[in-house]
C-alpha cells in the first residue's frame, strides 16, 4: 500500500513522471475547456462530479439511444465522454480532484469551523445579555418599589400619586396638634421660662415671651381641615408606562402651612429647651441659677421636672422639623418639585421598558442565531461526508492507475 500526502498530488505525479512539467498550463486550459462545454452553472464541477453526472445520463432515458455500431448517441453523453477523456488523458483528473481536497480541507470546512465557533460566542453573550437585562429590571423595579414607599405611594399611576402626596400633612399636622394642645407640661414650662425672664429682667413685657408657642397650645391649628382620603385600589402588576400629566391639588389653609408660623414655633422651642437645658446642666454641677434668692420657691426645679420639661418639647420640635414634613410642604409649594420626583421615579420605568426591548430583540436574536448555526452544521456534515467520497474516489482512480493499493493521507476534518 502506498501513501500519498493529499497536498502533494501534482508533486508526487512528476516525481514518477506521470504529469507533465508544464501541466498547470494544460490544466488551467483544460478548465476553459470545461467552462465552454458546461456553461457557466457547471464550470465548477470536479473530475468526480463529470463522472457522476455521465453516470447519471447513461441511466437515464438518453442512455438508451445507441448507434448502429453500439455506442451512445446522445451528444450529452458524448460530451461527457470526450471532457472526462480529456482530464484522464495526462493524468489531471488526480491533480483536479487533489486540488478540490484542498479547497475544502483547508479553506471551507475551516470557514464553517469558525463561524460555528463565532456563531456560539455570539450565542453565550446574547444569552447573557438577557441574563443581565432581567437582572437591570429587577433591580430597577426593586429600586422604584422602594421609593414609592419611601413617597408612601402605590406606583400605579405617579402624576397622579406624587401631588396626592399632600395629601399626608394633615395627618401629620394632627398628630403636632394632638401632642401640643392643651398640654399643661409645655404650659407649666412657658410659665416657668416667663416668669424667670421677667425676675431676672423687669424690663420684659411678658406678652412678648414665646407667645405663638403659647397661642398654638392654647388653641390647636387655628383652621383645621376636614380630610376625607379614599386610598387608590392596588392592582397585581404595576403599568410601568402609565403616565398622565401632574394633577394640581390643592389645601384648605391652616396656621401650620404658614412657614413663618412654623418658624416661630420653631424659634419659641429652640429657646425654651436651651433655657432648659443649661438649668438642667447647671444642676447636674450642683449650682444655683440664682444664687441671689435661693429661697425663692418659684425657681426650685427637680431634675424629674426639667427633664419632663424637655421630653415634651424635644418631641414637638421633632415633629415639627420632621425632614417628612419639610419634604411634603416643599412639595406642596413647588411644582417644579413635583415634576423632579415624578421624573426620577419615570426614569425607572423608562430603563424597564429599555431592558425589555433589549431583551426581546437578544430573544429574536437567538433564533436567528441557533437558525444560522444549525445551517452551517449542515453544511459541514454535508462537506465532511463530501470529502469522505472524495478520497474514496480519488484513491480508486490512483488505485486503477498504478494498480496498487493507494491511501490518501491528511484528509481528516
Amino acid at each position: 500500500m502506498i501513501e500519498i500526502d493529499y497536498k502533494r498530488i501534482p508533486q508526487w505525479l512528476q516525481e514518477r513522471n506521470k504529469l507533465s512539467q508544464e501541466w498547470s498550463k494544460k490544466y488551467k486550459a483544460l478548465q476553459l475547456k470545461q467552462l465552454e462545454i458546461l456553461g457557466e452553472s457547471k464550470s465548477a464541477y470536479t473530475f468526480q462530479d463529470c463522472f457522476e453526472e455521465l453516470d447519471k445520463l447513461k441511466n437515464s432515458d438518453e442512455g438508451t439511444q445507441k448507434t448502429i455500431f453500439g455506442g451512445f448517441s446522445s451528444k450529452s453523453i458524448k460530451t461527457m465522454e470526450n471532457l472526462l477523456k480529456l482530464y484522464q488523458k495526462e493524468n489531471l483528473h488526480l491533480v483536479n480532484m487533489g486540488q478540490a481536497l484542498v479547497q475544502l480541507l483547508t479553506y471551507d470546512i475551516p470557514g464553517i469551523k469558525k463561524q460555528l465557533i463565532l456563531n456560539d460566542q455570539q450565542l453565550q453573550s446574547t444569552e447573557q445579555r438577557i441574563i443581565d437585562s432581567q437582572v437591570q429590571i429587577q433591580n430597577h423595579k426593586q429600586q422604584f418599589e422602594k421609593q414609592c414607599k419611601k413617597y408612601g405611594i402605590n406606583g400605579q399611576n405617579i402624576e397622579e400619586e406624587v401631588p396626592n402626596m399632600i395629601l399626608q400633612i394633615p395627618q401629620l399636622f394632627q398628630d403636632i396638634e394632638q401632642l401640643a394642645l392643651k398640654n399643661q407640661t409645655i404650659l407649666d414650662s412657658i410659665e416657668y421660662y416667663r416668669q424667670f425672664s421677667i425676675y431676672t429682667n423687669a424690663s420684659l413685657d411678658k406678652s412678648n415671651i414665646v407667645i405663638h408657642l403659647e397661642s398654638f397650645v392654647l388653641k390647636g391649628n387655628q383652621k383645621p381641615v376636614d380630610w376625607d382620603i379614599i386610598e387608590a385600589p392596588k392592582s397585581e402588576e404595576i403599568d410601568w408606562m402609565k403616565y398622565i400629566q401632574p394633577q394640581q391639588v390643592s389645601i384648605p389653609d391652616s396656621e401650620l402651612l404658614n412657614t413663618q408660623f412654623r418658624s416661630n414655633l420653631i424659634i419659641n422651642l429652640n429657646e425654651l429647651i436651651g433655657f432648659y437645658q443649661a438649668r438642667l446642666d447647671q444642676q447636674k454641677q450642683d449650682q444655683s441659677i440664682v444664687n441671689f434668692d435661693s429661697q425663692n420657691k418659684l425657681f426650685e426645679l427637680s431634675q424629674q421636672q426639667l427633664l419632663n420639661y424637655l421630653t415634651v418639647l424635644h418631641q414637638l420640635l421633632e415633629k415639627l422639623m420632621n425632614p417628612w414634613l419639610r419634604q411634603l410642604l416643599l412639595l406642596k409649594s413647588s411644582v417644579k418639585t413635583q415634576q423632579r420626583i415624578i421624573k426620577n421615579l419615570e426614569e425607572f420605568a423608562i430603563s424597564i421598558k429599555k431592558s425589555e426591548s433589549n431583551i426581546i430583540h437578544s430573544q429574536n436574536k437567538i433564533i436567528d442565531l441557533k437558525s444560522e448555526q444549525f445551517k452551517l452544521q449542515n453544511q459541514l456534515r454535508d462537506l465532511q461526508s463530501q470529502v469522505k467520497k472524495m478520497k474514496q474516489f480519488t484513491e480508486k482512480q490512483f488505485t486503477d492507475l498504478f494498480k496498487t493499493e493507494i491511501k490518501l493521507i491528511g484528509c481528516d476534518c
